[in-house]
């Protein structure tokens, strides 16, 4: 298994592992597309995800990260600080100013 297969499997590890906390703390009315509306995600990318089929863009990382973190550091993102603080602007601002802030966060992680 490469590295890139490693963190994807990281990942559905940890949206498993927390689906199953929150289930077991909400009820068996807390459904996978509950998660995934919290999430900020649609229910077939979310399971794909959650089985490991399939690598989160860009996009879905940083919707992903907005609520959980964590994230970042499973797909091993930089523990940049600007970066944390432009990702907080990001879901902070009108969709104009995200396009910029989008470009200072690509030019972060080249």
């Amino acid at each position: 298994m490469d590295g890139h297969q490693e963190k994807l499997q990281a990942l559905a590890k940890y949206l498993n592992e927390t689906y199953f906390d929150i289930l077991k703390a909400k009820g068996r009315g807390f459904t996978i597309a509950k998660f995934a509306e919290w999430m900020g995600l649609k229910q077939p990318t979310l399971s794909r995800y959650m089985a490991g089929d399939m690598p989160p863009n860009g996009d879905n990382i940083l919707t992903m990260a907005r609520v959980m973190p964590k994230v970042l550091d499973i797909l091993e993102y930089p523990d940049d600080p600007l970066l944390r603080r432009l990702l907080k602007y990001y879901f902070e601002t009108s969709m104009i100013d995200q396009v910029e802030v989008q470009t200072k966060i690509d030019k972060l992680l080249k």
